[in-house]
């Protein structure tokens, strides 16, 4: 069954380097229309296709939603077109690892330049790594109150979290929950902390991974503040 989707796959495939600029542009101000995402050419992701159990390595073929099955990556437009596809895999693995595997992945990894031009990206979910090509969900530190939100408002409904000049993170201490600890105590006390206190003024560590994060979020974003 893979190898009969693999080769119905290769046949119908669209590679992105063989969309034109014009259309590039196009996908790019769709994607900037619908979820206020600049610079995307393409979401990826990968779905589940139901197969019947094979007799040998059930266990391999079957996923997170325990049920046998092969794994499709595709990429789209806006409007759902598809411009990449890639099947075979059995359905225990890992998307990420599939994206690693594929032709795709393997370009984006080599030749990044000549899929992604103008500092153009693709969209992903949590499955994937933030790359130059690749945005996905950041895990960073945000500590926000009413001012906050109300500075990101804007009349535009689509812009939700991403305002004019500023974009919002989000982080979850759990540590502090779980040990009890207040702001201050966790400050105080652990020196792996992500944040530090600067003159009364709270701020994510320069020499924390959290700050180069952000730093490349704010680029790829093209906004001026992390809230």
């Amino acid at each position: 069954m893979g190898n009969i989707l693999k080769n119905s796959v290769k046949n119908i495939e669209i590679m992105l380097d063989d969309t034109g600029i014009q259309d590039l542009t196009e996908t790019v101000e769709h994607f900037q229309e619908w979820q206020w995402f600049p610079n995307v050419i393409g979401a990826i992701d990968g779905t589940h296709i139901p197969i019947t159990a094979p007799a040998k390595y059930q266990t391999t073929y079957c996923n997170r939603h325990h049920y046998h099955s092969i794994i499709l990556q595709v990429v789209c437009k806006a409007d759902y077109t598809f411009t990449d596809m890639f099947a075979g895999y059995p359905g225990s693995v890992h998307d990420a690892r599939v994206f690693r595997n594929s032709e795709l992945g393997q370009r984006c990894e080599n030749y990044p330049e000549s899929l992604f031009p103008n500092d153009t990206h693709l969209l992903g979910d949590s499955a994937y790594k933030n790359t130059s090509y690749l945005l996905a969900p950041y895990y960073t530190i945000l500590f926000l109150n009413s001012s906050n939100f109300n500075c990101i408002k804007a009349d535009n409904p689509k812009i939700g979290l991403i305002g004019e000049r500023e974009l919002v993170e989000v982080k979850c201490l759990y540590k502090l929950h779980k040990e009890n600890k207040n702001l201050g105590e966790a400050i105080a006390m652990d020196k792996q902390l992500c944040i530090e206190m600067i003159n009364g003024q709270l701020r994510l560590k320069r020499s924390h991974n959290y700050y180069y994060q952000v730093q490349g979020q704010l680029n790829i974003a093209k906004k001026d503040k992390c809230l």
